[in-house]
């Protein structure tokens, strides 16, 4: 009899609302900032603010994965209701297709790329069907060989040696399998 009182579902529910709460706060205040002003380029602007989308729909794939019925925050001063899975799923999918063309293709360690964000789009059309019971196995085999043939960006080779994608970062080397 899981409940609210285990740190194992409490911490499943807080941690990514924190993390969402953090992202809907610095894209608000995105919105008052002059990036030109800055020297900030709209395409620099433009990944910044994709990194962060990108980084908001990771945590709502553990959120609908967890709990299906999740409420969608943007605006950090309202409470909302749950939405449905399909509601989260549409809303997950629709902001990485939206921030996919604007993020770097040039991978970059610890931010979000175009083949990273296309991971997680991977990633929701596998488990699909188990969150709102459409199964998108076709368009998940098609994105994910469209990460394999380069189309957002050269990041991904099937690494030599089939330890690599585990080990080469303890020897000081990335594999090309991660992306």
């Amino acid at each position: 009899n899981w409940d609210y009182l285990q740190n194992q579902i409490n911490g499943s529910w807080v941690g990514p609302y924190q993390g969402i709460a953090q992202i809907n706060s610095v894209l608000i205040d995105f919105e008052t900032l002059d990036f030109n002003k800055l020297g900030v380029t709209e395409a620099e602007k433009n990944n910044f603010i994709g990194e962060l989308r990108a980084l908001r729909v990771w945590y709502y794939t553990f959120l609908i994965d967890f709990f299906r019925y999740v409420p969608i925050v943007e605006d950090i001063s309202t409470l909302k209701e749950q939405s449905s899975p399909q509601e989260v799923f549409t809303y997950m999918e629709k902001e990485l297709k939206e921030c996919i063309p604007g993020l770097d293709q040039t991978p970059k360690t610890g931010h979000f790329n175009q083949a990273a964000a296309a991971v997680l789009l991977v990633r929701m059309y596998l488990n699909a069907e188990k969150w709102t019971g459409k199964p998108m196995y076709n368009e998940c085999a098609q994105v994910a060989q469209d990460i394999i043939d380069g189309k957002y960006g050269n990041t991904f080779k099937i690494d030599s040696d089939y330890r690599g994608p585990f080990h080469r970062s303890f020897v000081g080397n990335m594999s090309p399998e991660n992306i």
